[in-house]
């Protein structure tokens, strides 16, 4: 197998496990990423509750077709699309010299918008462009028109590169809830301290 398509395969599973953490996470924290969405302040009135309702859909769903390698071409193209609005809306915030947390996984995400963030949707626009110029057909339940053949493919190759791309992204979520649990904690301890110190001055 050519470095291009294993590149490609790897670009495809880690958007997999990246799109699906991401809607997983919306999912399960819907009322606090309608008001992530509503912080942007780039809908009309109204369209944030229909937008924090389906976008955590659309980015599972993504996620799903890319790991089962369903339509692959069509729904890679759909998370290249959802990438450049992400960045573009990340982007706009920044300008106007706002600071907030993205919400990319979620309002609970610890995570600050900052270039850094635009860059990172950047490069992953570029790995759903792999996959749609490369597009990885192996293990695929129907890679859909334009995947071509996945017959001279190596198997344990690609199951290589889905365990490789997918404890990637796992242990990104891993370190991303860690820092999570990290700060409650520092915040917890700083309100004890404060509460420790009141009761002595009293």
């Amino acid at each position: 197998m050519e470095m291009a398509e294993l590149g490609a395969y790897a670009a495809r599973f880690f958007l997999a496990a990246v799109f699906v953490a991401a809607g997983l996470s919306k999912l399960f924290r819907s009322a606090e990423f309608e008001r992530a969405v509503e912080n942007y302040r780039l809908l009309p009135a109204g369209w944030s509750r229909t937008v924090a309702f389906w976008l955590p859909e659309a980015e599972l769903l993504a996620g799903i077709f890319l790991a089962f390698g369903v339509l692959l071409v069509p729904a890679a193209s759909v998370v290249g699309l959802m990438l450049l609005v992400f960045s573009g809306a990340v982007a706009i915030n920044l300008l106007r010299g706002r600071e907030m947390g993205c919400g990319c996984f979620g309002a609970g995400s610890p995570e600050k918008m900052t270039w850094l963030t635009v860059v990172r949707n950047l490069l992953l626009f570029g790995l759903a462009l792999v996959v749609v110029f490369v597009p990885p057909a192996a293990l695929a339940v129907w890679a859909g028109p334009g995947a071509g053949s996945a017959i001279a493919v190596q198997d344990a190759s690609v199951i290589a590169m889905l365990i490789f791309s997918t404890s990637a992204a796992l242990l990104l979520a891993l370190l991303e809830e860690g820092w999570r649990v990290a700060k409650s904690f520092r915040r917890l301890a700083q309100r004890s301290t404060s509460e420790f110190r009141q009761e002595g001055n009293s």
